[in-house]
């Protein structure tokens, strides 16, 4: 299991049952056209997308070095409403 698989699973493990999941991350390349869908994203009313693009969350190596990752920064990233559907996030990396 790679070690974005493992930091997936961990933040669904650590969300407590009365907050949103995550439901998507979109993964790309630079120059890839990530800004161009996340703006795009952003337009739609039922989806949240995370306060900034490119929250470096998971490429960040640091975070991931012990078993208890702490997910409440990354967590805070996104304001829902109650018209979201779903919640997403986009980088390049």
């Amino acid at each position: 299991m790679s070690t974005i698989q493992k930091a997936w699973r961990a933040v669904r493990r650590s969300l407590a049952p009365n907050r949103r999941q995550v439901d998507f991350v979109i993964g790309g390349a630079q120059k890839g056209g990530t800004t161009a869908l996340d703006a795009f994203l952003r337009s739609h009313d039922a989806l949240c997308m995370a306060e900034r693009k490119e929250l470096h969350f998971f490429d960040d190596e640091e975070r991931f070095g012990s078993e208890r990752v702490d997910y409440r920064a990354y967590e805070a990233s996104f304001r829902p409403n109650a018209g979201h559907r779903l919640l997403g996030e986009a980088t390049p990396i």
